[in-house]
């Protein structure tokens, strides 16, 4: 049961906070079908090449997404532990190497092939469909609720 916009449960209730906690496994589960359901598509039309750009920019994507998640649940457990503290750097560091895999990842592609470049973009743009859908869901949730 979603807690309706505008009562008290929405806010900081124990409802409101369980639908809002469920938001990232809703928008990975999105990524995951988009993805499986993208990758036989571009199979067919454009071909191997593509396809497996888009294979591997999704795989990092999801990485990256599960990796950006603990990240910012590391620095809110520092923060609220300590909060004069400045972040560790392991933090920073598993920061850091989220985005160097990415840059491995696109260069190794950029010398194989540009059709290569174009899948893999394709699947980096994964998380961008899985906040959309979170947005579309929340939003029919609150129409719903209201009505």
């Amino acid at each position: 049961m979603q807690p309706p916009i505008g009562s008290t449960d929405a806010a900081g209730g124990p409802e409101g906070e369980r639908f809002y906690a469920q938001a990232y496994a809703r928008m990975v589960r999105c990524m995951l079908i988009v993805a499986l359901l993208a990758a036989p598509l571009f199979f067919w039309r454009p071909g191997w090449k593509f396809a497996s750009g888009f294979l591997f920019g999704s795989t990092l994507a999801l990485l990256n997404f599960r990796w950006l998640e603990k990240t910012v649940y590391g620095l809110g457990e520092i923060i609220l532990k300590n909060p004069n503290r400045p972040p560790s750097g392991r933090v920073v560091r598993r920061f850091l190497l989220r985005y160097f895999l990415i840059a491995v990842g696109a260069y190794v592609i950029f010398k194989s092939s540009a059709t290569v470049v174009y899948g893999f973009f394709a699947g980096l743009s994964l998380p961008v469909v899985g906040v959309f859908c979170e947005a579309v869901y929340e939003l029919f949730t609150t129409l719903r609720s209201h009505s």
